[in-house]
């Protein structure tokens, strides 16, 4: 089933009110709000940034957002404003957990949570949505949490139009608590995998039952696992993995060694420490952009 693809052009030329501009100046980019809905129907949101000052590159940028983030985050705009001066169409797109909620319903009608194994459903339409706006190829960006999501669609789906997967800053420090786990399981069984579990980490963190069960039962199994052979396995295409300097908490060399080890089926894993940057490069969007550019650049010439 194809899914169904419209862009608001209306709202074209959006941008965030920290942007300084001389009046005289041209813009390298211009941004459209964009909707497309999954295949069984559920609608996604997200943003369009095109390149107006340069050719415009055949691969289009897909960016996946982090854990509790969505689309319109100050700091993905800004990477993608790079992306578009540098020549690429920068999709930065929502998945139905975003702003650390669900929008999905079941046949009840009722809210329900997250379900990681869905992640691919989130992908593809907006993969779709990019070649329908010209692209050849794409090439899929997941940030922190994202990054585990983007790399289990390409690992299940094993997708030809994806030129290559990067992981930025991936969330591979964080793992599901075994008592959390075991009490889950119990609710589960007794019916209640819709319910809330007890308060994690924040007080404004919360998981349903069926939620965090399903990052225990596949999400933990993407990028590392102590009982099985990681999805990142799977994945045949290029990769890139990096991390800011200022982020230790995260993610550190060791964290991008490991992903590299893990990646077994990948034609090429390169990674790259980016010197000064925080988790969601605060102030290194040109850098960020230009890493990211610069690997595909180097994908797309050893292609022809």
């Amino acid at each position: 089933m194809v899914s169904a693809v419209s862009v608001l052009s209306a709202f074209s030329g959006w941008r965030a009110i920290d942007v300084e501009e001389d009046a005289e100046s041209v813009r390298s980019y211009t941004e459209e709000l964009a909707f497309v809905e999954r295949e069984d129907g559920i609608g996604l949101e997200g943003a369009i940034i095109y390149p107006t000052t340069v050719e415009r590159n055949e691969v289009a940028i897909i960016w996946v957002h982090g854990n509790t983030s969505r689309f319109y985050d100050l700091p993905y705009v800004q990477v993608g404003r790079e992306m578009a001066a540098l020549g690429y169409t920068f999709i930065t797109a929502n998945t139905h957990r975003h702003d650390d909620i669900s929008t999905l319903w079941d046949d009840k009608g009722t809210t329900c949570w997250e379900r990681f194994e869905e992640a691919p459903l989130d992908i593809e339409p907006w993969i779709e949505l990019a070649i329908n706006t010209g692209a050849q190829k794409v090439v899929v960006v997941g940030h922190s949490f994202g990054a585990t999501k983007v790399a289990y669609y390409q690992a299940i789906k094993q997708d030809p139009r994806v030129l290559g997967i990067v992981c930025a800053s991936a969330d591979v420090k964080w793992h599901v608590d075994a008592a959390m786990v075991s009490l889950a399981e119990r609710m589960e069984t007794e019916g209640r995998a819709d319910e809330v579990l007890p308060q994690l980490e924040a007080a404004w963190y919360r998981m349903s039952v069926q939620t965090l069960l399903s990052r225990a039962r596949v999400a933990q199994h993407v990028l590392s696992s102590d009982s099985q052979t990681p999805y990142i396995a799977r994945i045949e295409c290029p990769i890139l993995a990096f991390y800011g300097t200022e982020e230790d908490w995260c993610g550190t060399q060791v964290d991008l060694d490991n992903i590299r080890r893990h990646a077994t089926g990948s034609a090429r894993v390169d990674t790259c420490l980016l010197e000064g940057a925080d988790h969601i490069y605060w102030g290194k969007s040109a850098q960020t952009a230009g890493l990211i550019s610069g690997w595909v650049d180097g994908l797309t010439t050893n292609n022809q």
